[in-house]
């Protein structure tokens, strides 16, 4: 994997000790994330449910923030208004995919500080019926996506951007749940790390056809199933 010099990345407090060896290989540079008690156990810890980065700039929602002020002080951050609560719908508030043009996700439910951040960048805002529109889908450069949301497809080929559709039902979350697409993996640039093997999902065929199409690296972090871990979020 590529050298990612001077980028820090949030991630679960529950990683394994194989990825945190990896990007420690790798010198990426991480902050763990602390437990949530107000979210159920499965993502009380998942980056994409706690803060949504927007480029130069992180969101992170109020509880999060203040359980990591002291190691997230010197990142440009920003304190959401939102408060992270109970079940769906109330735990999507900065659950968004952006890119440099576009912010994706169920925009009723957005963290007002979101909005305003993404506003003032002049991003268009596109709204989607997935409330966890940034797990469940890959963002590639330039406006590219890998999604397992049949919505999110449908939405995003209306507005003529280049999307994939794939059905991930193998992805392990917990006992319980099935994980997401989009938890499953770091992208940076044009690379990405599994966390775990995509053969051990029923499309990884497809998968790997898609990434080599639009010519994305890719390596399995080892031979396990694929796990949600969230998306690691850029700090």
């Amino acid at each position: 994997m590529n050298k990612l010099s001077n980028k820090t990345f949030l991630v679960d407090f529950r990683i394994d000790e194989e990825i945190e060896n990896e990007l420690k290989k790798n010198d990426i540079e991480y902050i763990k994330t602390l437990k949530n008690e107000n979210l159920y156990y499965e993502i009380c810890g998942h980056p994409d449910i706690a803060a949504c980065n927007l480029g130069d700039v992180t969101v992170i929602e109020p509880d999060t923030y203040n359980l990591l002020y002291e190691k997230i002080k010197n990142f440009n951050v920003i304190k959401g208004e939102t408060i992270l609560r109970g079940k769906y719908p109330y735990d999507i508030a900065y659950n968004f995919i952006v890119t440099e043009k576009y912010i994706i996700g169920k925009l009723n439910y957005m963290d007002k500080v979101v909005r305003k951040l993404a506003e003032k960048k002049g991003l268009e805002f596109i709204n989607v019926k997935q409330g966890y529109a940034r797990c469940s889908t890959i963002s590639l450069p330039e406006d590219r996506f890998i999604t397992s949301d049949s919505n999110i497809y449908e939405t995003l080929i209306s507005k003529n951007l280049k999307c994939y559709l794939i059905e991930c039902q193998d992805i392990y979350l917990s006992e319980r749940y099935n994980g997401f697409l989009g938890g499953s993996c770091l992208i940076y640039d044009d690379e990405i790390m599994f966390f775990g093997n995509i053969d051990s999902i029923g499309n990884g065929d497809i998968l790997k056809k898609i990434l080599k199409e639009n010519h994305i690296k890719y390596y399995d972090i080892n031979n396990l199933k694929l796990k949600d871990y969230g998306s690691m979020i850029k700090l």
